[in-house]
This record gives structure tokens, sequence and C-alpha cells, in this order.
């Protein structure tokens, strides 16, 4: 097989013809395919990078309510990458995930409450989003929402349910549920002291 910049000739085929058929169908108007095609653009797969395009393409995809393209282009304003750094435009697009039950929209909502960049600093709405999104699975909002709980962020501090949090957390994989959660054994903390 020949070598085309560190992938097969095959492999790279496969992708210019994925990439030519999703801008066909973002082209058509298809939310999906315009996310994906912008994901393309942002790093260059199957086409030239080119961050202006990937923005066209995932504005596209947002203003059709695509969440994981809400998400995502809210994830951009947030940092500033390929716009303009806005956070509260971020949470703008957020908030229009998260109604659509964006997992990953919901966890980012809570966490600006919380922090108060781009919304108004509210530890009751942080907290409720957290909850929700924790409830449903989600591993960096059971870590942050066993954090809240374990120094009392928005109520009373509640151990137990932070050292519960922190395991479900852990349980997959989640590198710092699993340091609190280590050190909530070592200390006693809503657990069973386990030196």
């Amino acid at each position: 097989q020949e070598s085309f910049e560190g992938m097969e000739l095959e492999e790279a085929v496969d992708i210019a013809q994925v990439t030519a058929a999703s801008r066909q169908a973002a082209e058509a108007g298809d939310a999906a395919a315009q996310h994906h095609l912008a994901r393309c653009y942002f790093t260059g797969s199957g086409v030239p990078h080119s961050t202006s395009k990937g923005m066209y393409w995932l504005k596209k995809a947002a203003e059709q309510g695509y969440a994981d393209a809400q998400c995502h282009l809210a994830e951009r304003y947030f940092t500033g990458q390929g716009a303009e750094r806005n956070p509260k435009e971020a949470c703008s697009w957020w908030v229009k995930a998260a109604k659509q039950h964006h997992l990953e929209a919901m966890y980012r909502l809570g966490m600006a409450h919380l922090s108060g960049e781009g919304v108004k600093k509210s530890d009751i709405l942080g907290i409720a989003w957290l909850e929700r999104t924790a409830a449903a699975g989600h591993t960096e909002a059971q870590c942050s929402l066993g954090f809240c709980r374990l120094q009392g962020v928005g109520g009373t501090q509640n151990f137990a349910e932070a050292a519960t949090l922190f395991n479900k957390a852990a349980e997959k994989g989640h590198a710092n549920a699993t340091f609190w959660l280590g050190f909530c054994k070592l200390h006693g903390i809503g657990v069973e002291r386990n030196a």
C-alpha cells in the first residue's frame, strides 16, 4: 500500500469520500452533516484547514437547532477559538442545547452559573443544572457536584453525598473524582476511614 502523509492511501480516499458526501448533505440543509463538515474544516480532515469555513458550517447547524452544534458553537465562543471570546453568547447557545437535554451543555451551563461567567451568578441554578446532569450519568458533573457538596456550595455540606458522587465518577475512570474519593476515604469524610 502507498502511504499518504502517514495514512494509507485507501484511508485518505475514504475520508475524502465521506467529506464530499457531508458537503453535499450540508449544502442540502442537513444539520448533522453541516456539523460534521464544520469539524472537518476545524481539523483539516478531508478538506484544507479553515476556521472561518468551520465556523460558517457550525453556525448553520446550530441555527437549525442541532444540539451538538449548539454546544460546540458555545464552546468556541466561550474559549475564543474561531470567534471573539464571548461568554454571554456562549451561554445563550448552551441554554438552547440544554433545553434539548444535551448533557454537556447542561453541565457547562451549570458551571457558568456557579462562576457567573456569561450569566448571572447563581449557586442555586448552577447546582440545579449539575444535579440534573449528574443524575443522567455525566461524569464531569458528578465530580463537580461532589466537590460542591464537599464544600457546601449552594447549601449545606453533605459529605456522604459527595463521596457517593465521587465514587460514581471514579468508577467510570474520572481521575479527579478518584483523587477526591481517595481523599474522602483517607480522612473518613462521608465514608468509613480507610488509611
